[in-house]
């Protein structure tokens, strides 16, 4: 059951915190969420697995938009998150980013997952997961963690550890970034004809 409050949002504490924080995360500021994944699929047995000589790749899964940021022990008032949690995340930057109502601009939520598109993987194809295939313009703007020898012959290396990466704010970016959240949201369109 959800509670009656429940809003999305994302929990972070210690050095990520602190990075998202020196970084200048705030309100407004889009996150959008990537990880590994692997194709699958079912054997003549009908269970699961992973597809034979399928290979991992980071691929974009969710984003959220922040829409209020929750510091210290005022995380307690959203008793549904884990980090409210103060016997586990107590700490002066245990944070929560709780969603937008609606992503800027858009008739959107402010938050969601995403099902599966090709134009959310983030892995250049044929290459190993951290090689990333990223538009030129990714060169013109400061990614956290990463320098100008991330930019190799033909693809972004991404650092082998880590999630928070945080890219400068650029026009050309929040445009890529809402071109892969509507390819990761499929909004259903509507045709105008009525039953």
């Amino acid at each position: 059951m959800v509670p009656g409050n429940w809003r999305a949002a994302f929990g972070q504490v210690d050095t990520s915190q602190s990075h998202l924080a020196h970084q200048g995360v705030g309100v407004g500021d889009l996150f959008l969420f990537f990880g590994w994944f692997r194709e699958t699929e079912y054997a003549i047995n009908g269970q699961l697995r992973y597809k034979r000589k399928a290979y991992g790749k980071h691929m974009l899964y969710g984003y959220l938009q922040v829409g209020e940021i929750i510091n210290g022990d005022d995380v307690a008032i959203l008793p549904w998150h884990p980090h409210s949690n103060l016997a586990l995340y107590r700490g002066t930057n245990n944070t929560i980013y709780l969603a937008a109502e609606k992503l800027s601009g858009t008739d959107l939520p402010g938050w969601g997952t995403f099902r599966y598109d090709a134009a959310l993987v983030l892995t250049k194809e044929n290459c190993s997961r951290s090689r990333w295939d990223l538009p030129d313009f990714f060169k013109e703007v400061h990614i956290s963690h990463h320098s100008q020898d991330s930019f190799r012959d033909g693809y972004f290396q991404s650092v082998p550890i880590g999630q928070e990466f945080v890219i400068s704010e650029d026009a050309r970016i929040s445009e890529w970034a809402l071109g892969k959240i509507r390819a990761g949201v499929r909004q259903p369109i509507h045709s105008g004809m009525t039953k």
